[in-house]
């Protein structure tokens, strides 16, 4: 990992300026693959493709361990607001089911919700975004040490940019996404994941005739292809220090080109008291960005758990539209 970090920072200033000139459609899918849906990842910069834990960017976590213990069921509530610089909010909400069977592995259905406001970009038009999603992620120990999974997912949503009261563009996509997974438990203290996550986000965009130049509106449709690959390690520093760390390499494709990422996502989760866990994390990439992140765990109990986190700078690939946009989360589990 710290091989890779050195390789980031040499490359930083060769390409920092290329990804400005990359489309809006790339650079947005390459800003959604930050994303980390649940808050406990979040507070780690979204490392943890070596982590058992379900809420895990890796789905052959939910296999490793049982996710509810010796229950077998548990739900999760995650809220995040994405706050940008130029006045664009998106709120994303999301619930998760937990189911373990013996026989056929661990099941984590989720559903996904997300709103923005109408707000003003750098570039003088207005930005409204709406969009709904449904997963289902299954997974199973293959040997005593070693767990696989799947996670299958679909995403619907509405994109439009206004100039005041007219219409400039309004757009349409579904996204079919798979992300497959292995999790390698080397001892007790340390373990090892690995993950390929590939989508298709098909788009009908309609570019209007807001200058009423008699041309009348067009109609556009283009596919967005993503390929994501990710290796990583979950380690015990100390007997209450824990680091994540991953290496992730992305593939961004469409018809107006391609842009290719490479980041580095680190986090620490330190045991304060039993019940109490302070997290920071920082994600880095090729093109010289550097996000930082906190988070906060909170058991009561057994059977609750809470999460807070905050990101800052995480989603540079669409500042010259929106600016720097930081990230609130709260997240709230209970096992039954």
């Amino acid at each position: 990992m710290l091989i890779a970090a050195a390789l980031l920072a040499a490359a930083a200033n060769a390409f920092a300026e290329d990804i400005e000139n990359k489309s809006f459609s790339l650079r947005l899918a390459a800003a959604q693959s930050r994303f980390a849906r649940f808050t406990d990842s979040a507070g780690l910069a979204g490392a943890g493709a070596g982590s058992p834990w379900s809420s895990s960017p890796n789905p052959a976590s939910t296999g490793m361990n049982a996710s509810v213990g010796p229950r077998r069921w548990g739900t999760s509530a995650q809220y995040a607001l994405l706050s940008f610089e130029a006045g664009t909010l998106v709120h994303v909400a999301s619930l998760s089911g937990a189911h373990e069977s013996c026989s056929w592995g661990n099941w984590q259905p989720s559903i996904l919700g997300l709103a923005s406001n109408r707000a003003t970009t750098r570039d003088g038009l207005t930005f409204e975004w709406a969009a709904w999603s449904a997963e289902v992620q299954w997974g199973k120990k293959v040997t005593q040490d070693t767990s696989v999974g799947v996670n299958v997912s679909y995403l619907a949503s509405e994109m439009d940019f206004d100039l005041g009261p007219l219409q400039v563009t309004s757009s349409t996509a579904g996204t079919w996404g798979l992300r497959t997974g292995v999790l390698h438990r080397v001892n007790e203290r340390l373990f090892f994941g690995c993950t390929l996550d590939g989508q298709a986000s098909a788009s009908d965009t309609t570019v209007h005739d807001f200058m009423g130049l008699g041309i009348g509106d067009i109609e556009v449709s283009d596919t967005t292809y993503t390929l994501l690959g990710r290796v990583g390690l979950y380690t015990f520093l100390t007997k209450d220090l824990t680091l994540y760390a991953d290496y992730q390499v992305g593939y961004f494709g469409d018809d107006t080109g391609s842009l290719v990422t490479h980041r580095l996502l680190a986090g620490l989760d330190q045991t304060v008291i039993r019940g109490l866990y302070l997290r920071a994390g920082t994600a880095l990439d090729i093109y010289g960005n550097a996000a930082l992140t906190l988070g906060v765990g909170v058991t009561p109990s057994e059977r609750l758990m809470i999460d807070l986190s905050y990101q800052y700078d995480m989603f540079p690939e669409i500042a010259p539209e929106f600016g720097r946009g930081d990230s609130f989360g709260l997240g709230l589990s209970v096992l039954f």
